[in-house]
């Protein structure tokens, strides 16, 4: 079954990143009794983190550090570093946050490293429940390296693809799965 589902990018004059994928299931579709509620958020985002490793034919795993988390890649060692995990449920809709605190892609300029938001959120006529995972004031070392203009463009051909189309594809499966279960 094919889902509506949206990718948005951009980039403030500062070089912070904006970047949002979403996938949406009819609420027909939902399976009955799930509610959105912490576990359910707590289950996609640690689905999503143990699945980079098969989707990325293993060059990123997730690999707790403290209380947070690290996703790594060989070589590179620390891509990015999450720690100080959130998460807030309102009736209609549940949302988890990692902050990012380093790793090799953050930037080293950048005051705050971004975060990364999971995010699941009925619509207001409660027809559509919507998966987001969405990543804001986020700027990529890329930026560093390469001046904002450049490294703008190299992250839409490399990390920004890559991130949207595995995060799109994640999402997708999610979709699957709970319209089948």
């Amino acid at each position: 079954m094919a889902f509506r589902e949206s990718h948005i990018v951009r980039f403030e004059a500062d070089g912070r990143l904006w970047s949002e994928q979403r996938v949406e299931i009819p609420r027909a579709q939902w399976p009955p009794g799930r509610a959105l509620d912490a576990a359910f958020i707590e289950r996609l985002t640690d689905d999503y983190f143990c699945e980079m490793r098969r989707m990325t034919l293993g060059i990123f795993y997730t690999v707790p550090r403290g209380a947070g988390l690290a996703m790594r890649a060989p070589i590179v060692g620390d891509v990015l570093v999450f720690d100080g995990k959130q998460v807030m449920c309102e009736a209609d809709r549940v949302r988890l946050s990692w902050p990012v605190v380093g790793g090799a892609m953050q930037s080293r300029r950048a005051p705050d490293g971004g975060r990364i938001f999971f995010k699941a959120a009925e619509d207001r006529s409660g027809a559509v429940v919507t998966l987001i995972i969405c990543v804001e004031d986020y700027t990529t070392r890329l930026i560093d390296l390469f001046g904002r203009r450049l490294g703008t463009l190299v992250y839409h051909a490399t990390q920004g693809l890559s991130h949207k189309t595995l995060t799109l594809r994640f999402l997708r499966e999610q979709a699957q799965q709970l319209t089948h279960s």
